[in-house]
């Protein structure tokens, strides 16, 4: 009776640490992923440089937000373009409010811009 008991015992816990054991290998593979998203280098070239000094605020480099002649389609659907020749300029301090109907692309310039995808 008492090595049914230690049997039974030893399999159990043997399978709460295999359970952990598999969450330890999603989490090393989800933390590839990222890794790997972040050292991707971007497709688009940011332009102009920012040097900062002890006394500037983050309000002193922002700046106007200009988009000319972007085709965009997203990669899922490449053959059908969302955006086709989008000219926008934002100077600094200015608000802007982006309108149109559903599916005119709105969310996907604020993507575009927000750098959630590449022209």
């Amino acid at each position: 009776m008492a090595y049914l008991l230690y049997t039974v015992a030893f399999i159990q816990n043997a399978a709460f640490c295999i359970v952990h054991v598999s969450n330890v290998f999603k989490v090393s593979g989800a933390a590839y992923g990222i890794a790997k998203l972040i050292n991707t280098p971007n497709m688009v070239l940011m332009n102009g440089t920012i040097t900062r000094d002890s006394t500037a605020t983050d309000d002193d480099y922002a700046g106007s937000v200009k988009l000319e002649d972007v085709q965009f389609a997203y990669p899922t659907k490449s053959e059908s373009k969302v955006l086709k020749g989008v000219n926008i300029e934002v100077e600094k301090n200015q608000v802007v409010a982006i309108v149109g109907q559903s599916g005119c692309g709105k969310s996907s310039v604020v993507s575009l811009i927000e750098r959630f995808y590449d022209p």
